[in-house]
């Protein structure tokens, strides 16, 4: 007796039971579309221009299909491809590698899968500019490029061939990349008062009395019955975690003081109980940032700290907030309501994560290591007598570190001397070239590097989203959204890189390769402001960026979140009553296309 496995007797009756032809099996699939794609190779090698444009097409197609059938897409969706997920998509397989003499290029593959809707269009077209500008737009990209506008002019706008047109100028290059979504932005809403007895502005601080987090809490009193904390919560001193107490977001006064620590940070220092006059507290280092260093006549700026950040992802996930709004006989202004939002996009931020990209310049001490290995910390006092822009510079390996500069005995200089101050000590020690086996200092003109910013500023604008600038180059930190960029390519040297030798670059000046040179104006801060900055890119003969360099104010880093969708059910870190739902309501009522009735809106917005 033939016993015949389960499976197996399934699969046999499932044969039996389809109709003739139905067993198409996904070889028989390839087998057609690769007869389909012979048929189509053959007629290209005596077709004329235009039906070779259109069997480009076909074969685009067919690859796009083939790819669909073995499960894997080309995901465009507010996003760039990658070269090499383009590359890999449009490979041939081993019997086309024989038989394929039509290569696609990345931006032709890119094109045809951005055209399957029939259309390209103003932000299809961003994705081919970007995918070839990233490191520079070569003219073998433009050259790709313009074969787009040809193989797929009937699908173009006038606007949109006009910019493929500029993107492949003969000389000069230009293009503009934006984000879908304008931006904005509000107050960076300070932590710091301007003394203890400041009790803040609703329009600038959220820690303000009657302001935002005041007015929340009544709502969440109104609907549940028990007050909210978001107020205590806020108001709550940030500098409490000296004492190990948990912390909130005010700071009494922007410059603190250690000879009068209670009443400029605002923490009970001393745990009696309450804020004291002329308490003397060591919190404060010999560098101006938080420790000890013994001594109790140390000051620190924070007038700065606040929540730029927050707002700067904020204005680039949410739509700008137009008008005031009352809930429960509670009335927000729009700023009130940008505030919250800004706070509430922490739950973005901590959903997912960021794309941080860049070295933060942090201020941080020099390194100077002697050749019988002592390590010391401190500052290097005549720094400003060694040329860190040598070719003798090299960086640290750990990332870390990657914005430290490091000079061996031979980039000092056999006659140099080095006038150190070590941080523990505070004294200074002259030491010889020949005794020194390495310095190092924090670069804060090259901290993030040229063709880094380049890159990702093209890649982000193109994916249609906006990203966070942080546009101080030193230990202060400044985030802005930024929302457009108009980019100029030329590999004629301007005015400002006349003399090629003096270039400063992240590994030194330039060498023989190949200069980019780069000016693009970037429209920043809700799109209210613009920065022009100025760069160039090197390339070796393999066309692969070797070095790059800043010629113009730097950014420090930039950043945004790896997700663009809010979920209202979050809770916000650090602020538990912060409810997601009611800021929900608030945020549409403020945003809807029609305002609310008169009678939901008071004239009293603060």
């Amino acid at each position: 007796m033939i016993r015949i496995r389960p499976v197996l007797l399934t699969l046999l009756t499932i044969a039996f039971l389809l109709p003739a032809g139905s067993m198409v099996t996904a070889q028989d699939n390839n087998s057609v579309l690769s007869q389909k794609r012979q048929k189509l190779l053959d007629r290209f090698k005596t077709a004329d221009e235009a039906e070779r444009n259109q069997i480009l097409r076909e074969l685009i197609q067919l690859k796009l299909e083939e790819e669909r059938r073995k499960g894997r897409t080309l995901d465009t969706h507010n996003r760039l491809p990658s070269a090499d997920e383009i590359s890999r998509h449009f490979e041939p397989s081993t019997i086309d590698s024989m038989l394929n003499p039509v290569p696609i290029s990345n931006s032709l593959g890119l094109g045809g899968a951005l055209a399957e809707d029939g259309e390209l269009s103003d932000r299809d077209i961003q994705k081919l500019i970007g995918l070839a500008a990233k490191d520079g737009i070569t003219e073998e990209e433009k050259e790709q490029l313009r074969q787009v506008a040809e193989v797929y002019e009937d699908v173009m706008s006038d606007e949109t061939k006009e910019q493929l047109a500029k993107a492949t100028g003969e000389e000069d290059t230009e293009y503009k990349l934006n984000s879908e979504k304008d931006t904005w932005t509000s107050t960076y809403w300070p932590m710091a008062g301007s003394g203890i007895d400041d009790k803040g502005r609703a329009t600038k601080n959220l820690w303000a009395e009657g302001g935002a987090m005041t007015k929340l809490d009544k709502v969440i009193e109104s609907r549940t019955g028990t007050p909210g904390n978001a107020y205590e919560t806020e108001s709550r001193p940030a500098l409490n975690w000296l004492i190990d107490e948990p912390k909130g977001f005010w700071i009494a006064n922007s410059t603190l003081s250690e000879k009068d620590a209670e009443r400029t940070t605002g923490v009970d220092l001393n745990r009696n109980g309450k804020i004291d006059p002329d308490v003397e507290w060591d919190f404060i280092d010999s560098r101006g940032n938080f420790g000890e260093d013994g001594k109790m006549d140390g000051t620190m700026g924070v007038g700065w700290w606040g929540r730029c950040n927050n707002v700067g992802v904020a204005g680039t996930l949410f739509d700008e907030p137009k008008r005031a709004v009352t809930l429960d006989g509670q009335t927000f202004s729009a700023e009130e309501i940008k505030g919250l939002l800004a706070v509430y996009s922490d739950t973005v931020n901590e959903a997912k994560g960021t794309e941080f990209v860049g070295n933060r310049f942090d201020d941080q001490p020099d390194f100077l290591v002697t050749k019988d290995g002592k390590q010391l910390r401190g500052i290097i006092e005549n720094a400003g007598e060694l040329n860190f822009n040598s070719t003798d510079m090299t960086r640290a390996n750990n990332p870390r570190l990657a914005d430290y500069m490091i000079l061996d005995s031979k980039g000092i200089g056999e006659d140099k001397e080095i006038r150190f101050r070590d941080l523990t000590t505070g004294e200074v020690t002259t030491y010889k070239s020949s005794e020194i086996e390495l310095v190092a200092k924090e670069d804060k003109s090259q901290d993030t590097e040229a063709v880094v910013f380049h890159n990702t500023m093209t890649e982000w604008l193109a994916d249609g989203r906006a990203g966070v600038l942080e546009m101080d180059p030193s230990s202060h930190v400044w985030n802005y959204n930024f929302e457009s960029a108009d980019v100029k390519e030329s590999k004629t040297a301007p005015y400002w890189a006349s003399d090629r030798e003096k270039l400063a670059g992240y590994n030194g000046p330039p060498g023989d390769g190949e200069l980019t040179y780069v000016d693009a104006t970037v429209k920043y801060d809700g799109g209210g402001k613009t920065q022009r900055y100025k760069y160039w890119l090197e390339k070796d003969e393999n066309g692969n960026v070797v070095n790059s360099g800043w010629a113009s104010k730097n950014v420090d880093f930039m950043w945004r979140a790896n997700e663009s969708e809010v979920d209202w059910s979050r809770e916000v870190p650090g602020h538990p009553s912060l409810n997601g739902e009611i800021l929900k309501e608030l945020y549409e009522k403020s945003t809807a296309e029609e305002a609310p009735d008169a009678a939901e809106v008071s004239d009293d917005n603060e």
